[in-house]
């Protein structure tokens, strides 16, 4: 189901990832930056234009920032964590692996 708040949070995560203010951000997919507040904020409705936008530039995928949870995005997030692993050692990708176990269970435990 289509729910705004959560497109404006992954919205946001992603931007945040990249390392990009809500104005570089804005700039980027021209909009304004109160316009950009309010999309991640949930406060309004994306056209297509400005959502084809947002994942070229921030290089995400439209189906996980739709519908975090339908089946596919699981895969394209199985697949995203073998990319990351791919070239790590085997000491680190235990880490890596133990650190995402741990996040999990406090994120859950957070809701």
């Amino acid at each position: 189901m289509y729910n705004r708040d959560e497109i404006g949070k992954r919205i946001k995560s992603a931007r945040q990832e990249k390392h990009l203010s809500q104005m570089q951000f804005a700039e980027l997919i021209n909009v304004s930056t109160p316009y950009l507040s309010d999309i991640e904020n949930g406060k309004t409705n994306l056209s297509l234009d400005i959502f084809t936008r947002i994942v070229e530039v921030l290089q995400i995928s439209a189906d996980w920032l739709i519908m975090a949870d339908i089946p596919q995005t699981m895969e394209y997030s199985s697949a995203e964590l073998s990319r990351l692993l791919a070239d790590c050692s085997v000491s680190e990708s235990k880490a890596i692996l133990k650190m995402a176990e741990n996040l999990k269970e406090i994120l859950r435990s957070q809701k």
